[in-house]
Formats: C-alpha cells, sequence, structure tokens
C-alpha cells in the first residue's frame, strides 16, 4: 500500500522517490539492552523494526527519517538515544508548517531537513541550536547503497 511505501521502504530509492527522506550513513552497535543501536553523525539511534541485513554489530546501513518525524525537545525514554543538536540555517514559513534546515557536520548533504506544524509565536529563527529528537517507531533502516 501507499501507506507501507512511505513508512516501510525497502530501499533508499523507493524512500526518497515516495516523499521526502533525511538519510544518514551509521554503524550497527549492540546496545546496553542486549538490542541493535546505529552509531550515526547524529549520535546513537535506536529503530524499532531492524530488517534482518542489519544484524550484527559492524554492518553498514543507511537511515531514513522523513521530516515530519523530527521533533523538538528530547526523548524522554532515553535522553541519550535518538536526540541530537543542531543549529538552524535556514527557515521557510509555509502557512499551518515550517521547515527548517538544520546544520549537521558530516550528514550525507550537510543538513537535515525538519517539517514542524508551526507554534503560534514559537517559531524558531536561524541561527538557533536546539535539541530534536525522533521516535524510534519513525527511523527506517535501509540498505547502505
Amino acid at each position: 500500500t501507499p501507506h507501507d511505501l512511505y513508512y516501510r521502504p525497502n530501499s533508499r530509492f523507493v524512500a526518497d522517490f515516495i516523499g521526502q527522506a533525511n538519510f544518514l550513513h551509521a554503524t550497527v552497535r549492540a546496545d546496553w539492552a542486549g538490542g541493535l543501536s546505529f552509531e550515526s553523525k547524529l549520535g546513537p539511534m535506536q529503530a524499532t523494526r531492524i530488517p534482518e541485513f542489519a544484524q550484527g554489530e559492524g554492518r553498514e546501513v543507511t537511515l531514513a527519517i522523513r521530516p515530519e518525524a523530527i521533533r523538538r525537545g528530547k526523548y524522554e525514554i532515553h535522553p541519550d538515544l535518538n536526540t541530537f543538536r543542531a543549529g538552524i540555517s535556514a527557515v521557510t514559513y509555509l502557512g499551518e508548517t515550517t521547515q527548517y534546515r538544520l546544520n549537521v557536520e558530516d550528514a550525507e548533504h550537510h543538513f537535515v531537513e525538519i517539517m514542524e506544524l508551526n507554534r503560534g509565536p514559537n517559531l524558531l529563527h536561524e541561527n538557533d541550536v536546539v535539541s530534536w529528537w525522533v521516535d524510534p517507531e519513525h527511523v527506517m533502516v535501509l540498505p547502505r547503497d
């Protein structure tokens, strides 16, 4: 279904073709809880669904995160996972949403795109440095191309 293609793509091509996504190179590492996590340029990340090809410490993968899945603040369950700080390099007001471009050194394109519902007077500005997080449910693990 289109929903599955959007939220569970099986390749980078599909993830990029069906909507916008941020792509990050990552390495699989053992997690303190006995599961797996991923070391990325945004720091340690966890994903709810880990495909078979990613089972094994040291494997190289690509993480895909949709712009609307990234939130302000910290991941309250594990504040040291799926949370990163980044400065805002561009702000585009789009009516009910605002698009932020974040500077992320060494990310594939050196930036991460965020799409956020507007919060009235709480809009962020260029050069603000803010903490962001993403729910592990929204971290998609793809083969490394």
